[in-house]
């Protein structure tokens, strides 16, 4: 299973619909999409959390790609929308707030 970031640039005034994240999920190719997490405050835009199976990252990153650029591209609510960029967030950033930098090394 992959999480994938993606960011959702949208009209200054405009709210987050509630129904982004269904709308997300039906528009995925079937098998694919397991959920949906909304971040509507998020700093910058608001990031769709897409947990999804796919057989690689490059995969994932497709297959939320696609199904929120299809979203945008039908929902009269969501005109003025645009899909900024989506991809798997990096995990070194968690390692690092450990004592030593990061996990251990083993021999």
């Amino acid at each position: 299973m992959y999480l994938v970031h993606v960011h959702m640039r949208r009209p200054v005034e405009a709210r987050v619909p509630e129904e982004i994240g269904s709308w997300v999920a039906d528009m995925a190719e079937p098998g694919h999409v397991e959920h949906v997490s909304v971040h509507a405050t998020a700093r910058a835009h608001p990031v769709l959390g897409v947990f999804l199976l796919a057989g690689r990252l490059e995969q994932a990153e497709e297959v939320a790609l696609t199904a929120c650029r299809r979203v945008v591209d039908s929902r009269p609510e969501l005109v003025g929308w645009t899909v900024v960029e989506g991809y798997v967030p990096l995990l070194a950033p968690v390692y690092d707030a450990f004592d030593g930098g990061g996990p251990a090394a083993v021999d």
